[in-house]
């Protein structure tokens, strides 16, 4: 080896130099050296692999995700059966709230508010608001069409025709050669409620 001092040659084990007495103590070959295994102090584990997966671990978080979407379908379907329930719930109850008026073989449904007089529908706080039906031939028909201001429409998605005076308005419906004309008679105080329950029963028109 050399001195780091003088860098004369000196023997490899000599600590101070004979030449300029430096201490080359920190002078250690590389080749002389040996590294040390931590592996064997003191019961050394080398550490785990962060990014090995757990089989374990990845079980658990899959039953997790599993149960997770389980209960959100159940809730999910138990609001769409609520739903159906208040739906079915609400039409039975419309249909138990209603009565059945035919003529020929026209079908109309009218609330327990309305009663039947013959071909008359009434509202029964006040008669005076009221629906006829009458069957009517080709004469009355085209008698009505001429004397009143007529407009196309439809009734539950059946052609007719319909017409507006003072304190009435009709309906023609022309159904398999079968002419019909509906009235509707109302007072100038009508309520809205009662006017929205005359037009339900229009709207409720079926042919059976």
């Amino acid at each position: 080896m050399y001195c780091k001092q003088c860098h004369k040659k000196i023997e490899k084990n000599v600590i101070n130099c004979p030449y300029c007495g430096f201490n080359n103590s920190n002078d250690i070959e590389i080749g002389a050296t040996r590294e040390l295994d931590l592996r064997l102090i003191n019961g050394y584990k080398e550490p785990p692999n962060k990014h090995k997966s757990n089989p374990k671990i990845v079980t658990a978080v899959a039953i997790v995700l599993i149960i997770g979407i389980l209960v959100v379908a159940y809730f999910v379907n138990g609001t769409k059966s609520d739903d159906n329930n208040n739906y079915t719930s609400t039409t039975t109850k419309e249909i138990v709230n209603t009565k059945e008026f035919k003529i020929d073989n026209l079908t109309f449904y009218y609330p327990l508010e309305f009663d039947v007089d013959n071909n008359k529908l009434y509202y029964i706080q006040n008669s005076q608001i009221n629906i006829t039906f009458n069957k009517i031939n080709d004469t009355e028909y085209y008698d009505i069409m001429n004397n009143n201001e007529v407009l196309d429409t439809t009734l539950n998605e059946i052609e007719a025709k319909t017409y507006a005076n003072d304190n009435n308005y009709g309906y023609l419906l022309d159904i398999s050669n079968n002419k019909y004309h509906i009235v509707i008679n109302y007072t100038d105080d009508i309520e809205e409620t009662v006017q929205a329950s005359i037009n339900k029963i229009l709207k409720s028109l079926i042919i059976k």
